[in-house]
């Protein structure tokens, strides 16, 4: 049998193992109701976050030994590439990444459909929509032949309200099912410690490989080339590398029992009805747009203690009901903090405990929304300008919020199926004229 040259064959190698991959990826793409088709934002997002998590992994996806992609612009692109990289490790390390991965990207995926904002998979929601009014949300071309050239249109319409809040005796069956700070923030520190420990083992074995390369071809006297035994040296001496991942490593679970510890057990919270990065309300006559909730606990799913596994569960006095908030959502869990301690939400959240708290739930049936219909190319990108000319940085913010909204498929009062656009529960039509841009 002929040898095959060392050129040929690694690129043989490595397009067998990524075949062996994407089989593996198209065998589990129906494995879980989420689905493993991960080559899209989302699936970007959790391999970012793993990376953020697990440092000792970057150097198998940094750009020519340089720094793992952090270029936003390109962020579609990231997780194709992740995909390819990842066919090229030993299959013990494929599986213990994929198997991370395919896990986050399935508790992303559930956590998107419980707050209705799965853009890839949209439910039909049975709202039993009944139309109250329909304007002119932003005017389309006049003449146009095309679908694209016409009117935007803004329905105001009543609808089902699916989901009531949790009562006090449903929140007290919910209680037992969570984990306690203390015993999380020891997990997190324990879980530090052995990534620390595994990060010294695995440099600790590439110098003594490198020191034992270096004493055989000094002893052996082996032809070398100067580049190839600085390389040598430089992998035996430097730890460089080695401090830089567990000063991460310490600085990120450092941070991580912090984020623990901004709320406690049974606290009640303002939660913005639009839960986005710097939500606050800070004006009293604004203050209708947050909702009280209470914190009730932690809840980890799986077997490990990371930022994507851990959820902060609220309940709240309104349609949302519960949110169970994992902590690679910071910047919400911020806002709720953050406003949880303004002093407009002071009076407001000082008598609200368990014991009370059935005392502000609504029983309501129905409720009314704002849906853009029509062009909604058009609508859509002109609700996300709102707040564009407004100079203050507060005011552009709530107009922001405003505006923002997810793409529902819906039923009607008549039983048929509708596509739109529903706005925030912040949104009323006044705010077209107050923060809309202007033409």
């Amino acid at each position: 049998m002929a040898t095959w040259p060392k050129l040929f064959l690694r690129p043989l190698m490595n397009e067998r193992k990524l075949r062996s991959l994407n089989a593996n990826v198209e065998a589990n793409q129906h494995a879980d109701d989420a689905g493993f088709d991960m080559l899209n934002k989302y699936g970007t997002k959790v391999a970012l976050e793993y990376l953020h998590d697990n440092p000792e992994k970057e150097v198998y996806f940094a750009d020519d030994g340089h720094d793992t992609f952090r270029g936003r612009e390109d962020e579609a692109a990231f997780i194709t590439r992740f995909m390819r990289t990842l066919g090229l490790l030993k299959c013990s390390e494929q599986k213990e990444i994929l198997d991370d991965v395919m896990h986050r990207y399935t508790e992303l995926i559930r956590y998107l459909d419980e707050i209705g904002e799965n853009d890839l998979r949209p439910n039909v929601l049975p709202l039993n929509a009944t139309l109250l009014s329909r304007t002119v949300f932003k005017n389309g071309k006049r003449n146009s032949a095309s679908v694209f050239g016409n009117d935007a249109m803004l329905d105001e319409v009543e609808v089902d309200v699916l989901n009531k809040p949790l009562t006090s005796g449903q929140i007290k069956a919910i209680l037992p099912t969570l984990t306690s700070t203390d015993v999380l923030l020891e997990q997190i520190k324990n879980h530090g410690k052995q990534k620390v420990a595994n990060i010294r083992a695995y440099y600790t074995q590439l110098q003594r490989d490198a020191a034992r390369q270096l004493s055989s071809l000094r002893s052996l006297g082996g032809h070398y080339t100067p580049s190839h035994l600085a390389q040598l040296e430089e992998r035996a001496n430097n730890t460089d590398m080695m401090n830089a991942q567990i000063a991460k490593v310490e600085t990120q679970t450092g941070l991580l029992c912090e984020l623990l510890n901004k709320f406690t057990n049974g606290q009640a919270v303002g939660i913005p009805m639009a839960l986005v990065a710097d939500g606050e309300i800070e004006d009293n006559r604004l203050v209708d747009y947050v909702s009280v909730g209470l914190f009730l606990g932690f809840k980890v799913v799986g077997s490990k203690t990371t930022r994507s596994s851990i959820k902060a569960v609220f309940a709240v006095n309104d349609g949302r009901c519960r949110l169970d908030i994992p902590l690679t959502e910071e910047s919400k869990l911020m806002t709720i903090y953050n406003q949880t301690h303004l002093g407009v939400m002071r009076q407001r959240l000082s008598k609200v405990t368990l014991d009370t708290w059935d005392s502000l739930l609504s029983n309501s049936t129905r409720e009314r929304v704002y849906i853009v219909t029509g062009n909604l190319l058009s609508g859509i990108a002109y609700a996300k300008e709102f707040g564009k000319n407004v100079g203050n940085r507060k005011l552009r913010q709530l107009a922001m919020n405003k505006g923002r909204g997810h793409l529902v498929t819906y039923t009607d009062d008549m039983g048929r199926v509708k596509n739109g656009y529903m706005l925030s529960r912040m949104f009323r039509p006044t705010d077209i004229q107050l923060y809309a841009p202007k033409s």
